[in-house]
């Protein structure tokens, strides 16, 4: 293997210079999104150009809490979201309006809508749609939407891009922590929620609601492991 150039050391140097390549990207793009590198190159499973990069793109000041938590203490610049997971299918949820900052990404003002009941919601979809409309380099080349990833590519470089907002639901997570289970083991789940979890703008296949619904995840830190939340209910 480490002739083929997949042993332990390098496949730990791939994992450290991604995490570096995060780092030094977000220290110089302060107030841009957070960028996560997740999937195989955070792993160091496959070289640059053998599969696709899988980066997370977190909204700055933005937050969606569940319903016990207290919103008093939540800086004014950072905009408030509930989430709701009544009416949904495990492991999603709908995003309500809970306090509009007085500035930030117009892409909270371009995905808000309106439920039947008038009550402010995030729309996944027009999310998504919000930055489909973003232009890209020139040389850059767009793909069609896979789940949701807006995959684009530049030359041999190709990129899943999930944008998504952080999410605090200690409740949450602590109930999935609980469960009994085989996998992961006790040391990962720990890890997994001081890591917290994150909402991504796909909803539930077939729901008449889809447009409005968001898958929840988790993300391990140090394997950048994602996990869809399925055994919430």
């Amino acid at each position: 293997m480490n002739i083929l150039g997949y042993g332990p050391e390098i496949r730990q140097k791939r994992r450290d210079s991604f995490k570096e390549h995060d780092r030094l990207y977000n220290t110089l793009n302060n107030g841009l999104p957070l960028f996560i590198t997740a999937g195989s190159k955070a792993e160091g499973l496959t070289c640059l150009f053998e599969s696709d990069i899988d980066k997370l793109y977190v909204l700055p000041n933005a937050v969606c809490l569940e319903n016990s938590c207290d919103q008093h203490n939540i800086p004014y610049h950072i905009t408030i979201f509930e989430m709701n997971c009544k009416m949904t299918n495990a492991g999603y949820c709908r995003v309500l309006l809970g306090r509009l900052a007085p500035a930030g990404t117009s892409a909270i003002p371009d995905s808000l809508c309106e439920n039947e009941c008038g009550n402010t919601l995030l729309s996944s979809a027009l999310f998504v749609e919000h930055f489909r409309n973003i232009p890209l380099g020139s040389s850059t080349v767009s793909h069609p939407q896979a789940g949701p990833s807006l995959p684009w590519s530049t030359g041999p470089y190709k990129i899943d891009r999930v944008h998504a907002i952080r999410c605090h639901c200690p409740n949450m997570l602590q109930a999935w922590a609980n469960r009994t289970r085989h996998w992961p083991p006790s040391n990962i789940v720990e890890k997994v929620v001081a890591m917290g979890a994150f909402v991504t703008p796909i909803g539930f296949k077939g729901s008449k609601h889809i447009h409005v619904e968001w898958r929840i995840y988790l993300i391990l830190e140090k394997r950048n492991l994602l996990i869809i939340l399925t055994t919430l209910k």
